[in-house]
């Protein structure tokens, strides 16, 4: 059976790297980073010759840290977040040696670790993670503390959220232990997207939005907002663990790839909050082919990032973790390509 799942293995590689191979060479693909209206609009500017990919990027990151700056005419629908900035990050990286100083160092303003003014603490209790957070302030997180133990809810739901992020994912599945700096670190921000994992040196660390209001809705028990952390966590922990074994970079960096793989991992660590029924229901509206999910349009459901979670959870479901274990394996000797 594990001759098998191996051989299996290796022609699904072969054909979704040969996929993402063709949809690299089409220049109208190339820049697709989100399938957020926002990200499409600059895309879309970009594919038209009227910016060029430096000035893509820019207002990218700028829609995501300082909204006020992004250029007034790619604002479409922009009430919605981000999913992840992680894609925006790895194609941030690809392109560094290409752009200005000048974007440089705006880009790396948006990816340095937070400065809060009154930031407390708190380590989860694997002693893994610790939590960086505000109690007040544009950064706050919500302030109920329900056992009153002086620690906010919020918090507290993060930290179990990570801890058992780690243990299914890191400890019991086996993928890659990202963790270099012990604990490793999260912080919590207002932005406009769920969270991102950046990066540090030769380590990373992990922002999620502070409160989760007014995002999509979910079906946890305990609400849309507690369902939002959970899934967010377990969606950057993956990053984290990509990055650790590939440091995104070719094939297996590509946006399709990477934010498919996270998204599986959300419903895989915890599967009551659903969050990726949202990108079922794109994949059922979109009228684009490119965002059309196995369930609207099975006859072109060639695999890809988010609207197309159900075919990684296919995988997961009829071999086990193991075969994405060992997908990953592959990868593992890319680590050495990396450049810091």
């Amino acid at each position: 059976m594990r001759a098998l799942l191996r051989l299996l293995l290796l022609i699904l590689l072969g054909l979704f790297i040969g996929v993402f191979s063709h949809i690299n060479g089409q220049g109208h693909q190339q820049l697709r980073t989100s399938e957020h209206p926002v990200f499409q609009q600059i895309d879309a500017a970009a594919e038209r010759g009227q910016i060029d990919r430096e000035t893509a990027l820019l207002q990218k990151f700028r829609f995501a840290f300082n909204p006020e700056a992004t250029d007034s005419q790619y604002l479409v629908n922009e009430s919605a977040p981000v999913k992840c900035m992680v894609p925006v990050k790895s194609e941030y990286l690809n392109l560094k040696d290409q752009l200005s100083m000048s974007a440089v160092m705006e880009i790396e303003s948006y990816s340095e670790m937070p400065h809060m003014s009154q930031t407390e603490s708190y380590l989860s209790d694997s002693g893994n993670f610790i939590f960086y957070y505000e109690t007040a302030g544009s950064n706050a997180v919500p302030l109920q503390d329900s056992n009153n133990s002086g620690i906010p809810d919020y918090v507290e739901h993060a930290a179990f959220a990570a801890d058992s992020s780690y243990r299914y994912q890191v400890e019991q599945a086996g993928f890659v232990d990202f963790r270099k700096s012990d604990p490793y670190e999260i912080f919590f921000q207002n932005f406009n997207f769920y969270g991102t994992t950046n990066t540090s040196g030769s380590t990373t660390f992990i922002r999620i939005h502070n409160n989760f209001e007014g995002f999509p809705p979910n079906t946890h028990p305990e609400g849309d907002v507690t369902g939002a952390l959970y899934a967010t966590i377990a969606h950057e922990v993956k990053h984290a663990i990509q990055y650790e074994t590939n440091r995104w970079q070719g094939d297996a960096g590509s946006f399709d790839w990477i934010e498919m793989d996270a998204t599986m991992m959300e419903e895989v660590v915890f599967p009551d909050v659903n969050d990726y029924y949202n990108y079922i229901k794109t994949g059922l509206e979109s009228d684009s082919p490119d965002m059309r999910s196995i369930f609207g349009s099975p006859a072109s459901a060639t695999p890809g990032a988010y609207w197309h979670i159900t075919w990684m959870l296919y995988f997961y479901e009829e071999y086990g973790i193991e075969f994405w274990v060992d997908v990953w394996e592959q990868f593992i000797e890319e680590r050495t390509k990396a450049i810091f």
